[in-house]
């Protein structure tokens, strides 16, 4: 997978209803991984306040 495809699943917001599971169940994982991102960004952050 090219890393624009990635940063295409990981920041884009599709707002349509999603029939298909394995569409929806890919969406679960990818929020999954950005709210871990962002956990992991501000802790970061206060480190190094």
């Amino acid at each position: 997978m090219e890393p624009q495809e990635i940063d295409n699943l990981l920041y884009a917001r599709n707002t349509t209803h999603k029939e298909n599971h394995a569409d929806r169940y890919i969406d679960h994982y990818l929020e999954q991984y950005r709210i871990y991102l962002h956990i992991f960004n501000s802790t970061s952050e206060r480190r190094l306040k």
